[in-house]
């Protein structure tokens, strides 16, 4: 009786009543494991592997280029046809094309999954979606190592691609609904942190990743392998503390002092759409459409990142502009894939703020009158006596001093020289949000 009890404890770890909070369980000490999955799955946002991969065959037989599969590249369908050939062969180097199909797969099973999977895991509890999610995460990094160590493409689509698009989907959805149910008064707030988790994984990520081939590096190999085992092994550690420390708020819980109020804003509907039935409606389609083409293009860019900047700037990404890219000696192709790194991670973190700004202003439920400073900005830690330039400056001032401690000084104020138009951009109009917010309007 005993041995029978112990074990339905052991297989009750997963189970989502055992994760129920007591009423007076503090609910900051969720967001932390919320964003220790959304941090290491933010990972999927980097490219800093491509051009390693590009050149694996060519540095094992001693070459510093790649060595091409046979066909014609100058047309889709004869890229298409060099990756079908690609996807057995052992005696020719992958292209970004071969490779972006991987990226591709990635983001299609992040979506589908989280369809797909969405309801079970409002059944079965964050917990065991979190621990599903980082076997099929960090496995994908583990089968991936193994395709680029036998050199077989159609592994890495099969690990990387699919299985840890999988994880991806439900490593995405599980910190937010979790994290929802906590923050009822502060939806945007909570959302947007984990969000920023996501597009943040490639900001440490990246700059990991390339340390790490810089390790494992031999002149037969990129060090690309290594890689994938060793952070498949550091992520999934990490999600699975974060799965471990979900907790679920008991039923009717709602935090102290807070009510439900009632909806004034004539732009808010109170009707609702069942779930089965919002698919046949015309702004259903209209917004996925939406959506779909402004992820698509963010997506893009961001899948050619880091060899798009090496190729298209070289030398000057650490201060020489009259050595080319096809020049570049170890240390400096080394120097140059750190830059691109930094860069991806930034581009990344705020892709994702500025897609989702909208979640920190999103109407915020107010027990009382929204007071003279609102509680929206506080969320936000915005002064809002600041104007734009002293804005940047204080931002400026953070990148800076991450900056130095990535790069060299020359290196990294190239990057930030990219990243200040946009970084301006979106400051620009977090100002003119908060100055609705002052007026009500929002």
């Amino acid at each position: 009786m005993t041995i029978t009890a112990a074990i339905g404890d052991h297989l009750g770890l997963l189970d989502k009543e055992r994760i129920i909070a007591p009423a007076d369980y503090n609910r900051w000490l969720v967001p932390p494991a919320a964003l220790a999955i959304h941090l290491c799955i933010g990972m999927a946002y980097g490219s800093v592997f491509w051009l390693p991969l590009g050149r694996a065959i060519g540095i094992a037989e001693g070459l510093d280029k790649a060595v091409p599969c046979p066909g014609d590249a100058t047309t889709f369908w004869g890229k298409v046809a060099i990756t079908g050939h690609a996807l057995f062969a052992t005696n020719c180097d992958w292209t970004q094309f071969d490779l972006g199909w991987m990226f591709t797969l990635f983001f299609v099973l992040l979506g589908t999954s989280a369809a797909i999977w969405g309801g079970w895991l409002e059944r079965v509890g964050p917990r065991r979606a979190g621990v599903v999610a980082a076997i099929c995460w960090s496995g994908g990094f583990l089968i991936s190592a193994l395709g680029v160590y036998i050199h077989q493409l159609w592994l890495m689509w099969l690990g990387s691609g699919i299985i840890g698009g999988c994880g991806l989907g439900l490593g995405y959805i599980s910190p937010v609904s979790t994290l929802i149910k906590w923050f009822p008064d502060r939806r945007g707030m909570a959302t947007g942190m984990a969000i920023m988790g996501f597009g943040g994984g490639a900001m440490i990520g990246s700059p990991l990743a390339t340390m790490l081939m810089n390790h494992y590096a031999t002149p037969t190999s990129p060090g690309v392998w290594e890689t994938f085992i060793t952070m498949g092994i550091i992520y999934f550690v990490f999600m699975l503390g974060g799965a471990f420390g979900y907790r679920l708020p008991p039923t009717g819980w709602k935090p102290k002092g807070w009510a439900l109020p009632v909806n004034s804003n004539a732009m808010i509907t109170t009707g609702n759409v069942d779930l089965k039935d919002a698919h046949k409606t015309l702004q259903f389609w209209l917004i996925w459409a939406v959506l779909c083409l402004n992820v698509s293009a963010g997506i893009g860019i961001i899948g050619a990142a880091s060899p798009m900047l090496q190729e298209t700037f070289g030398g000057r990404l650490f201060g020489d502009p009259s050595v080319g890219f096809a020049q570049f000696s170890d240390a400096q192709k080394a120097q140059a894939a750190l830059v691109g790194a930094a860069f991806v991670g930034l581009f990344s973190a705020f892709q994702d703020i500025a897609a989702h700004k909208r979640r920190f202003t999103f109407p915020v439920v107010q027990p009382t009158p929204m007071p003279q400073q609102p509680a929206a900005v506080k969320q936000l830690s915005i002064d809002t006596s600041l104007g734009t330039s002293e804005l940047l400056e204080k931002v400026q001032e953070q990148l800076t001093a991450v900056k130095n401690v990535i790069v060299g000084q020359a290196n990294a104020q190239f990057v930030l020289d990219l990243m200040r138009p946009a970084l301006k951009l979106m400051i620009d109009e977090l100002n003119t949000v908060i100055v609705r917010i002052d007026k009500g309007e929002v």
